[in-house]
């Protein structure tokens, strides 16, 4: 592990840095479980995979078939892409009208930014201070409260409510 780790750290630098102190090394996934190379098991409840789970045959086989037709973002016009966009929107209510893809939470989130901050004319944000919104542009200073990063004036952190570590 400690091989892995020192690797890690030479090939990702600073930048990359890890949310805990000791590292778990991650094997595979199955469903909502992360195994290490111990075969200890942990529920996966970051960032984006919880909503298919690890291993997901369905998915895994839907991303090869479109792979083997096409691997292109949204800024090209495919029929596929306004299928998509037309059955989303169809599962919400009348006053959703467009869809805006992205490829990453980060974007998801610089985008939800922008938009908030074109509707109400406001640079102010609220936010958790223990949590990551992402490693890019304005969402990086949401994520770096509390930390040795640079205040921004636009941004306020709150206390996460850790109800298992008390204060």
């Amino acid at each position: 592990m400690n091989r892995l780790w020192e690797r890690r750290n030479r090939a990702l630098g600073k930048g990359a840095e890890y949310f805990y102190d000791t590292p778990i090394e991650i094997v595979r996934g199955e469903g909502a479980y992360l195994f290490d190379a111990a075969g200890r098991r942990y529920v996966d409840l970051y960032n984006n995979v919880p909503c298919v789970g690890h291993g997901n045959s369905a998915v895994a086989n839907a991303m090869a078939k479109q792979q083997g037709i096409l691997n292109v973002h949204n800024r090209y016009l495919h029929g596929g892409i306004v299928d998509f966009a037309e059955r989303l929107v169809g599962l919400h209510h009348d006053g959703i009208e467009s869809v805006v893809f992205s490829c990453s939470g980060t974007e998801a989130n610089e985008v939800a930014l922008s938009m908030a901050r074109s509707a109400t004319g406001k640079r102010g944000i609220v936010c958790t201070d223990a949590a990551y919104h992402g490693s890019a542009g304005l969402v990086a200073t949401l994520t770096s409260i509390g930390s040795t990063h640079t205040p921004n004036a636009d941004v306020c952190g709150f206390p996460y409510p850790d109800l298992y570590r008390h204060a």
